[in-house]
């Protein structure tokens, strides 16, 4: 019986210790994942729904400047971004294949592994306020 309640007490403090103070717990990674592949389809409305707005466009290289775009730059390069190599095979492939041929939880234990942030293509996705998001790209300038 002691164990039990100390095995509770343990686990409820690890979870706990996970989300810093102030910080929502991270909402619905799926549900999330299921909008990013439909964007990546094609459809479903706006892909700047699943961004931060205005977010920071990042070059390839340290060195490169950084561009702050708005929702309508951000929907007018979506699919661009979308056709970059994401350089994770010998064989040329798009972060578009690799965002449709990857199921909701494969994404969340290969990619994300338990953080509240991961690279995908030249997306990099987090969870800020128990909200999943596009929160930076990594491209070359236009």
């Amino acid at each position: 019986m002691i164990s039990l309640v100390f095995g509770t007490a343990v686990a409820v403090f690890l979870g706990a210790a996970s989300i810093r103070p102030g910080e929502a717990a991270c909402g619905d990674f799926a549900g999330f994942w299921t909008k990013f592949q439909a964007a990546a389809k094609g459809g479903a409305g706006r892909p700047s729904a699943l961004a931060r707005t205005p977010i920071d466009l990042r070059g390839e290289l340290d060195g490169d400047a950084v561009e702050t775009i708005d929702e309508a730059a951000f929907d007018e390069r979506f699919d661009a971004w979308l056709e970059i190599d994401p350089g994770l095979s010998a064989e040329p492939t798009t972060a578009r294949a690799l965002i449709l041929s990857t199921s909701a939880a494969s994404a969340e234990a290969d990619l994300m592994k338990g953080d509240a942030e991961a690279r995908v293509g030249p997306f990099t996705l987090s969870c800020e306020s128990g909200r999943w998001a596009i929160a930076r790209v990594y491209a070359a300038a236009e």
